[in-house]
């Protein structure tokens, strides 16, 4: 007898990604978020194009997961917003036409407009995680964490900082130890509660890929969701220990925690 196939979700991704769906079908973007999750990435949904470009004002995106046809502003309008955002200076998100209606020459129309790829739908999950894996992005996980940065949120109050870098630590461990039991236990009120304070502790000090993750976490926790809850929890783990080890760093170069 031959043996059981692993699918292209069954392990996490090495490179966690940050990704926005800009997409106004609510059973469209509940099976690529589930996707996403399933592959270790974290997801935030626009319902148009409007709503993306509001997302990308507020936060840091890897990727952009944009469908063509949606109300108030199509994907290629709100691509060409974006594009023409980023020539004022700034980052440059790629970002990747999806659409139910492939006709020739679509291709074409969103590589002009300024994609960088273009999936069909339905969505293949293995050509998904192809596309958005193999672009030239910088996750969020990599823009490391600077004293500066941390004090300029802190309005310079540097004992501030060392309180509550004290305290955070203090508590990772108990609330690391938390996560993982309510995984474990399949205790969707735990989870949603623990990701929740973690949401809301890694805020503080800017850890956008750990807040990211954890507000993940948390709907999935309310939704009582667990497919791919492992893979999002190790996610936020990561992050979570990457904001640790940072902080211990700033901490010893000043010397100011104990």
């Amino acid at each position: 007898m031959p043996m059981p196939t692993r699918s292209a979700a069954d392990a996490a991704c090495s490179r966690p990604l940050h990704v926005l769906i800009a997409e106004d079908h609510p059973v469209n973007q509940q099976l690529v978020v589930r996707l996403l999750q399933k592959r270790g990435h974290t997801a935030v949904v626009a319902g148009d194009g409007q709503e993306a470009l509001a997302a990308l004002s507020r936060e840091h995106f890897d990727v952009v997961l944009m469908d063509i046809q949606m109300p108030r502003m199509s994907g290629l309008e709100a691509t060409t917003a974006i594009r023409e955002r980023e020539r004022a200076g700034g980052h440059r998100t790629p970002i990747v036409a999806m659409t139910a209606h492939a006709i020739l020459g679509d291709r074409e129309r969103c590589l002009d407009a300024g994609m960088d790829d273009y999936l069909s739908k339905p969505l293949a999950p293995a050509v998904l995680y192809e596309t958005i894996e193999r672009l030239p992005v910088t996750p969020v996980s990599a823009d490391p964490l600077s004293d500066a940065a941390l004090l300029d949120r802190l309005d310079g109050d540097r004992d501030l900082l060392s309180e509550l870098a004290e305290l955070f630590l203090e508590d990772c461990p108990a609330r690391k130890a938390a996560l993982a039991a309510a995984v474990r236990g399949r205790d969707g009120h735990a989870l949603e509660a623990v990701a929740h304070l973690f949401r809301g502790s890694v805020s503080i000090f800017g850890a956008e890929a750990a807040r990211a993750a954890a507000l993940s976490l948390e709907t999935m926790g309310h939704e009582d969701s667990w497919d791919g809850v492992e893979e999002a929890a190790a996610v936020l783990t990561g992050e979570v220990e990457r904001l640790e080890s940072a902080l211990m760093e700033l901490s010893r170069s000043r010397g100011e925690l104990r």
